[in-house]
């Protein structure tokens, strides 16, 4: 029954505060610690196994202010590493899963990572229109998806040892859509298929390459299929086929 408050953050080393500070956790955790003393190297170690109750503890990113509810796993800290096993969590009818890890280095950066990204049913609704960056929320309100998308791959956020550093981000995903629709001056529907994208923002520009593969849509009632191809986007355009390099 530890809650998750600003006297917990407070105790933390000063990376691991930013990181809270972006992750803005509420709840409560059980804990488990380990703390050890080896005098004769005078070396200091502790390490702690924490339980999200689920019931009660949830996330809301400062970037991406999506809750997600219901956490459940377990996170292990030892010597400047936090691991993730099995994290689970909800927004409403949406779930999503994965495993990870965050690295807290000595000169104040940190580096956080999920592997093995699950997330099913994910409707581009207002909540995830607002939750958004503001680049992203244009490219999506050009291309008005409709229908859920389901995403798999690795995602990543690198920050350095001054807290006014910009954040990165990696991304390496694949996104399903079973009879979606995109309506991007060409109206598309029953969009059946996955898009893999690989790319990153480095706190300026953002840079995305990709591969579509999609199974079947219609346009105008004419039916298309098995749509192969690269894919090119940056903060200026978008490009397709051959107009990829």
């Amino acid at each position: 029954n530890v809650p998750l408050e600003e006297e917990l953050r407070d105790a933390l080393r000063p990376n691991m505060q930013q990181l809270w500070n972006d992750l803005r956790p509420r709840g409560a955790v059980d804990l488990n610690a380990e703390v050890r003393y080896l005098s004769a190297q005078r070396e200091f170690h502790v390490a702690v196994q924490a339980r999200p109750q689920s019931e009660n503890t949830w996330i809301e990113p400062v970037l991406f202010p999506y809750r997600m509810e219901k956490l459940q796993g377990v996170l292990d800290y030892r010597d400047g590493r936090v691991t993730l096993q099995g994290m689970r969590g909800v927004h409403g009818a949406v779930k999503a899963t994965a495993d990870g890890y965050c690295d807290f280095r000595p000169d104040g950066s940190w580096l956080f990572r999920l592997d093995a990204l699950n997330v099913d049913r994910l409707p581009p609704d207002r909540d995830l229109m607002q939750a958004v960056p503001n680049r992203l929320r244009k490219v999506l309100a050009d291309v008005n998806p409709s229908g859920p998308v389901n995403l798999r791959g690795e995602i990543e956020f690198e920050h350095g040892s001054v807290p006014t550093d910009p954040l990165h981000a990696r991304w390496n995903l694949l996104v399903g859509m079973e009879r979606g629709g995109l309506d991007c001056g060409l109206k598309l529907d029953n969009l059946s298929g996955e898009i893999a994208l690989a790319g990153e923002f480095d706190g300026q520009a953002m840079r995305c390459r990709g591969e579509l593969n999609i199974d079947s849509f219609t346009y105008k009632d004419v039916q298309f299929t098995q749509v192969r191809g690269p894919l090119s986007i940056d903060d200026d355009q978008v490009l397709l086929g051959s107009w990829v390099d």
